[in-house]
């Protein structure tokens, strides 16, 4: 049998099982693997028939029925694991259509401005430009420039992302809150640290009373760039710099990888990131199982609005 039709034949078959998966959650870690498979309904190991990859598959709902779900994990941190994984998804899974990247990163807090300020516990979605890869620079003698080219997130996904929040402003339907709450009482040690482990409790230089978004207790969702690179950051002058320099509001190792294997192939994505510390000295894991359980939840009230049926 000729390879042209051995691979019709494989397509054929790929697209009878696996056909109904539109969309697709990718997570670096196991806590943020555990987080995600607490906000689906109906979880459960999937035996791909053709890949030796470990998939999860199961449901979210819909605006109109429910959507079918594949999560897979990269196999280790940073943006080249995360680009492998996304492609190697993508292949397995050839109705794909949009991938969401889910999980923890660090905050870039604002002192001194309520409403650009990351605490420990938020929720940053890459809306917008989406993403800038702060290590792919140009070194030049005197100065080191950044030329970050990540592809923009989906369009479609992001007017997902205004109207729930448009949903939410208007009081026509639930916040995320009840989603998180479902994450965090189904994941061990996923409840929400006491506010006065925020190192930053107390110290802001704004009046709280000021900013009636931010609810006791809740997480604040921010929508904006999110800085990725091949690297774990401890350093406050440089999640400063980014955040001065172009807006950043979380720092995390994985997006820029997924947004490029899904940008080569066609695919949309999106990144959700509960952020857990605050990308400095006292950098340290308090927040991790709560911040990947606010990831989560927010993008199953995210898939809530989201019709269903093949992307036109």
């Amino acid at each position: 049998m000729e390879q042209l039709e051995i691979r019709k034949l494989y397509l054929d078959l790929c697209s009878k099982l696996y056909g109904q998966f539109q969309f697709a959650i990718i997570t670096a870690l196991p806590k943020e693997r555990a987080a995600v498979l607490a906000a689906l309904d109906k979880p459960q190991r999937l035996h791909h028939q053709f890949s030796d990859v470990i998939y999860y598959s199961g449901e979210l709902p819909g605006a109109q029925g429910h959507h079918s779900v594949i999560v897979a994990q990269s196999a280790r941190m940073g943006n080249s694991a995360s680009a492998i994984a996304a492609t190697a998804l993508i292949k397995d899974f050839r109705h794909v259509t949009d991938v969401v990247m889910v999980g923890i990163a660090g905050a870039v807090p604002d002192l001194a401005r309520a409403d650009k300020d990351v605490r420990v516990g938020d929720i940053v979605v890459s809306h917008g430009a989406g993403l800038v890869q702060y290590d792919l620079t140009k070194i030049e003698s005197n100065r080191i420039i950044v030329r970050s080219e990540a592809p923009k997130p989906s369009a479609r996904l992001g007017a997902a992302v205004d109207l729930l929040e448009t949903l939410r402003v208007s009081g026509n339907v639930p916040t995320w809150h009840a989603d998180i709450d479902r994450c965090t009482r189904s994941v061990k040690g996923g409840v929400r640290p006491d506010d006065a482990r925020d190192k930053f409790s107390g110290k802001r230089s704004y009046a709280e009373a000021d900013f009636s978004e931010r609810e006791l207790g809740r997480p604040l969702v921010h929508y904006g760039i999110i800085g990725t690179a091949n690297s774990l950051v401890k350093n406050q002058v440089l999640r400063d710099e980014l955040r001065d320099q172009f807006g950043v509001k979380a720092i995390e190792m994985e997006g820029s990888g997924v947004a490029d294997a899904a940008w080569f192939s066609s695919v949309d994505y999106l990144i959700v990131r509960g952020t857990c510390d605050y990308c400095d000295g006292d950098k340290d894991d308090t927040w991790q199982l709560y911040a990947a359980c606010v990831a989560a939840g927010y993008v199953r009230s995210l898939f809530s609005v989201i019709a269903t049926g093949k992307r036109s």
